[in-house]
Parts: C-alpha cells; structure tokens; sequence
C-alpha cells in the first residue's frame, strides 16, 4: 500500500484505494495509520467501488464496510473459472474461531445461503454448460445450521445431484467431525458426486490441536479418515496442516509427521 501510495506523489497516481481482508479486519486502524489511503472498501463492500473511486477523485475520502450477505443474484453470476465448472459458495463466515484464523472477524459469524437458492443457481450454471460444481464456504460440514437447526449438508448434495447436467460435484473444506455416515451414505449413492473430501486437520498433535482452538483429536481424525476408507478405498482425501505453528516442539512436529504417514 505504502508502495502505491509513492505514485500520488509523482502524479501517476490520482487515487488510492484499499480493498479486502485487511481493511476489513483492521477497520478505522487503517484509516488513523495511512492517510494515503482515499478510500477503505471491505471485503463485502464491492458494489461501492464504483462510488468510492468517484469520491476519491472528488477529493472525498470515505470508509465502506458491511456485514457479510449470502443472498443476490447468483442465477446471473459472472462465471470466472473455465466453462465446464464454477465454484458454488453454500455459506459465508464461521463459527468456530480458530486461534490462527481471522475470518469470523472479517466475515463475521456462520450465514447460510438457503438452500432453494443454491439449487437455482446450480441449475443455472448447468443451463450455461457447466459440468462440474465444487461447493465452498469457511466450513461446509456446517452447512444450513443457523437456517435450519441442523447441519443441511447431505439433503443440499440429495437435491444437487438431481440436477440435469450436473455430471460432478465436489465437496471441499469439510471439518472431520462434518463427516457423519449420513454424509458418506449420499456421496455413495450418487455416481455424480465425486468420492472426493477437501477435509483440514491442520494438525496432529492433540496439544498443538488444543492451542488451535480445533474441535478435533488425533483419534477422533483417524476415525474420521477410517471411517471413509471403510466405507469406499477409492475416496480421495485432501488436506492442509500447518508446521510452526507457535509453540510447536520439535516432538510436536514428530507426532504431526507420524500421524501423516500413518493416514496414508
């Protein structure tokens, strides 16, 4: 930003904008620190682009934040990714705060999209060639839980699957205790939902696990992993862990590479 903001100095430069996780995160703190900046844009806030540009090179610095919407016109969306498949966000924010994560401070709390909706917009991009969708959000196995009381997961992909067109769909960030036997039993039951699950154990030593505010244990992960390959050999599991995490003993790292080896 500092970087940029050498070009209003020299002239190139008429206005300088700031948009995105960090401005929302660190809202008003950015403003005090750098009155380079003319305008401050949150992550949810990019339908005022357009106005804040204006202002800015009217001389109006401004600040635009607001709370995460899940709900608009998604049956119209801009396709960015290639014609064949489209990312399909089912829900926004989270609730699990995670010591290392900033998202429920940025995105705020879980927000389900309905689930009529996600079918509409699904249908939609199946009309304009898509093949296959990968269903997004901060934590997937949480689906539907502030609507509906319960975790909605299995009945969206039930309903998914069912649409004409839709050849493969993929369920990515899903938390290992989201994998219930009701979610295995519908992913099973559909030859177009790819026996595929993005599941981040982060970690796998239980204290590490602990100061990461994660729900999980080393057990309760290669139950889960168990579970999965019980019931099909053929699933494809992806993750992500973190190394270094603060604190982490070199024995710590060892638990995590062991319990690595161990999953395979």
């Amino acid at each position: 930003i500092l970087e940029m903001a050498q070009y209003k100095e020299t002239g190139k430069l008429k206005a300088l904008i700031v948009s995105g996780c960090l401005s929302g995160r660190y809202r008003g703190e950015l403003a005090e620190n750098l009155p380079e900046v003319d305008a401050f844009l949150g992550v949810t806030a990019q339908d005022e682009i357009v106005a804040a540009v204006e202002k800015a090179l009217g001389g109006e610095r401004t600040e635009q934040y607001h709370a995460a919407e899940v709900s608009g016109d998604y049956a119209n969306r801009l396709l960015t990714t290639p014609g064949y498949y489209a990312y399909v966000k089912i829900a926004e924010g989270c609730n699990n705060r995670c010591s290392y994560c900033a998202i429920p401070y940025i995105r705020g709390n879980l927000k389900s999209r309905p689930m009529p909706e996600i079918v509409e917009e699904v249908q939609a991009l199946a009309a304009r060639g898509v093949k296959e969708v990968i269903l997004v959000a901060q934590d997937t196995s949480k689906y539907g839980l502030d609507l509906y009381k319960k975790t909605m997961l299995s009945p969206l992909l039930e309903q998914l699957a069912a649409v004409e067109g839709i050849r493969c769909i993929r369920l990515l960030y899903c938390y290992p205790d989201g994998v219930s036997d009701e979610l295995l039993d519908t992913i099973c039951r559909h030859d177009n939902i790819a026996k595929y699950i993005d599941m981040p154990i982060q970690h796998m030593d239980d204290a590490v696990l602990r100061r990461m505010h994660r729900r999980d244990t080393r057990e309760s992960i290669y139950a889960a992993v168990h579970r999965i390959r019980a019931r099909d050999a053929g699933f494809i599991l992806r993750t992500t862990v973190i190394t270094g995490f603060p604190g982490e003993t070199e024995e710590e790292f060892s638990v995590l590479k062991q319990g690595i080896s161990d999953l395979e």
